[in-house]
């Protein structure tokens, strides 16, 4: 599905196109690349003036806040504990009830009114807000434009309505015409502009404002009736740390706090579509002058091609694309509103190309939808499949936002990449409302980087078990050489070193990449013992040092299987599995069976059970049969039939597996019963190393 008003084919597409007011205020000199490398300094936000949101009765929710507050020190967080407030979407009433105003009480209890400037959302929270009077009408781009056009529409994300956190925006809505603040949407004081957001004053930002209705129809915010346009300094920006796993919010989070560009290497794509031009109002060209002069690597697509990367195929096939064989540090333009192969999963096709730190803006309506497993418009490119193709940062709609609505390339570029703007500052200042649509995905707090030190990530090979003493071999892989020897350092957890598992070629929790290399390994052995203790996870993670940075693939978890026997004791006695009672000599149930022989010979070690190990038997031809049944699963144990004839010396009989009873491994040896001496028999059983 397109987006309505300016997407190709719809009726109406030519009257919303009116909407866009791309404001010019002079010629942006374009920035030498030589001057890229000192910008993030400007970058003015600090760690205590953000304020996580999550949620302790979701998991994942309360995981991302302490993951993100590891990541970044200092963050502030708040926990909304509501175990009736879902992912998703969430009705006006239940946003006003259960986020904006716990929220408001909060700021107020901890005197941070004027302090916090940035709000993060976590997955597991809503991310929409019904229309207050059509409900889902956003999700529907003819309903939506006609509801616009009406002065009606009160649907947006949970993450711009919080933008204006300290507005009551719906006093007055009864449906009517522009009735309430809550109508349509609010003009972002902050757009377009370079200046870091901290350089305005927060004295007034718990004041009512007035909204004055402009044309649109919209609404302008002022501290007086017939004052200018409030200031930024009374709004707050929000971020997202979002996508379809915990697992997926936690390499989110790596990427942006190392987000890192080369512009030799990394291209800036912008991908137009010469027969839908309409859609961008010169926003993209307008970008272009902004970095061309300054990024090597820009790449300005304007034909009715589509590209698409390198891994795999479109599902409905690959007509009218092109593959592009660069790393992108940015992916924008068109997406799935563009002519020739617009289909789903043309993100998957940068896999394995993005750089650490790449941005997505499609120019589409619903790419900021499927959070929370909200489902719906495949065809868009979707923030949270960006994450799992590993991109690091997005802007998107939750719903319909008109052609107006789309967060512009060249404000978010231009701030982020040239300007030293933090990535929420860079972000919002690219959108021109407030109290509408607009997702910001990713670390708040990333500043572009363009000295880069390579990351590093961990891969392992091979498995754990104390049986066997069987070793991993864990690498240490850097994303590029150093010109001298690198020290990273390893962190172990879960496990006792050296008990459970040694450790070779490391000393002192580190390894050393040799000097123009970009790998070393180090090798885990685990340890057999005789305690039992069931399969045991092993964490290994790359600690943070200097010369690298701490790349995704940050962890590797080894399972760490105990010996069978072992594992047979912890089911057997549970909590007790390493007292006396469940020790292998041991007989608890007085059947003069020892624990080692109950497991061997699958037997309850807390039921007396009759019967004999051996069997001697008659076989009609004068001699007779010795036999024992063993379990040919116990791949950890070594039976024996011995026999003696004083019950002192014994030694071992060579035995055939009966060929009647193949499947239970029944071993017997034949004795002639015509021998003069008597003989004992007994199977021994030894756990093997």
């Amino acid at each position: 599905m397109l987006f309505s008003a300016c997407r190709r084919g719809a009726a109406a597409e030519g009257s919303d196109c009116t909407l866009f007011s791309i404001r010019i205020v002079h010629h942006w000199v374009v920035l030498l690349l030589s001057f890229l490398v000192g910008l993030g300094s400007l970058a003015a936000l600090t760690p205590n003036q953000v304020l996580v949101l999550y949620n302790s009765k979701a998991a994942d929710s309360e995981a991302v806040y302490q993951y993100y507050a590891a990541a970044r020190p200092g963050v502030l967080g708040f926990d909304l504990d509501d175990a009736t407030l879902g992912a998703g979407t969430i009705s006006y009433a239940d946003y006003v009830a259960k986020i904006r105003n716990p929220l408001r009480a909060h700021l107020v209890a901890t005197a941070l009114q004027e302090e916090v400037v940035v709000f993060v959302l976590t997955r597991g929270l809503p991310h929409r807000v019904r229309d207050i009077s059509a409900g889902d009408i956003g999700d529907n781009p003819t309903g939506a434009y006609n509801r616009i056009n009406a002065g009606q529409a009160t649907y947006a994300s949970v993450d711009s309505e919080l933008t204006l956190l300290w507005q009551n925006l719906e006093v007055g809505e009864n449906n009517g015409v522009m009735d309430s603040a809550a109508d349509n949407n609010v003009l972002n004081p902050y757009y377009n502009n370079s200046n870091p957001v901290t350089n305005y004053s927060r004295s007034s930002i718990t004041s009512t404002k007035k909204f004055v209705q402009v044309s649109g129809p919209r609404w302008q915010m002022r501290d007086t009736q017939n004052g200018p346009s409030s200031t930024p300094g009374s709004i707050c920006l929000t971020a997202r740390l979002d996508g379809d796993s915990l697992v997926a919010v936690q390499g989110l989070i790596d990427r942006g706090v190392g987000a890192c560009y080369d512009p030799q290497t990394d291209h800036i794509i912008q991908d137009k579509d010469v027969s839908n031009s309409t859609i961008d109002a010169g926003d993209l060209n307008l970008s272009a002058q902004y970095l061309q002069g300054s990024w090597p690597s820009f790449t300005y697509e304007q034909t009715n091609t589509f590209l698409i990367g390198m891994t795999g195929d479109l599902p409905g096939g690959n007509a009218g694309t092109q593959r592009f064989a660069g790393r992108v540090a940015a992916l924008t333009g068109y997406g799935g509103n563009h002519a020739g192969g617009s289909q789903a999963g043309f993100q998957a096709t940068y896999r394995d190309q993005l750089a650490r730190g790449a941005i997505y803006n499609g120019y589409e309506s619903f790419n900021a939808r499927r959070f929370g497993g909200v489902g719906g418009y495949s065809d868009h490119g979707q923030l949270s499949e960006w994450v799992n193709v590993g991109g690091t940062f997005g802007v998107g709609s939750a719903w319909e936002p008109l052609a107006s609505g789309i967060p512009r390339n060249s404000a978010l570029l231009r701030n982020y990449f040239l300007q030293g703007r933090t990535w929420v500052e860079a972000a919002w200042s690219s959108s021109y409302y407030l109290s509408w649509q607009m997702v910001v995905l990713g670390d708040p707090l990333a500043v572009a980087s363009f000295n880069c030190p390579p990351a590093a990530s961990l891969s392992a090979v091979g498995s754990l078990c104390e049986s066997s003493g069987s070793q991993t071999t864990v690498t240490v892989t850097l994303t590029a050489p150093c010109p001298v020897a690198t020290n990273v350092y390893v962190g172990f957890s879960g496990a006792d070193l050296p008990g459970d598992v040694v450790v070779t070629n490391m000393a002192g929790g580190m390894v050393v990449v040799p000097a123009n290399s970009s790998s070393v390994s180090f090798v885990v052995e685990a340890v057999p013992d005789e305690v039992a203790e069931g399969t045991e996870m092993l964490e290994v993670s790359l600690q943070v040092g200097a010369g690298y940075t701490v790349g995704a693939n940050a962890s590797v978890a080894l399972p760490i299987e105990d010996t069978r026997f072992g594992e047979w004791r912890v089911t057997e006695f549970g909590g007790a599995a390493n007292s006396p009672e469940a020790l292998a000599n041991a007989d608890p149930d007085g059947d003069g069976l020892v624990n080692l022989l109950e497991y061997a010979f699958s037997l309850d070690p807390h039921k007396a059970e009759g019967g004999r190990l051996v069997k001697v038997e008659a076989d009609g031809a004068g001699n007779c049969v010795v036999s024992y049944v063993a379990d040919p699963g116990k791949i950890d144990l070594s039976y024996a039939l011995e026999r003696s004839t004083n019950g002192v010396d014994w030694t071992a009989l060579a035995t055939v597996v009966n060929p009647a009873a193949p499947e239970t491994e029944t071993r017997q040896a034949v004795r002639s019963t015509g021998q003069a001496v008597r003989e004992f028999y007994r199977v021994r059983v030894v756990p093997l190393p």
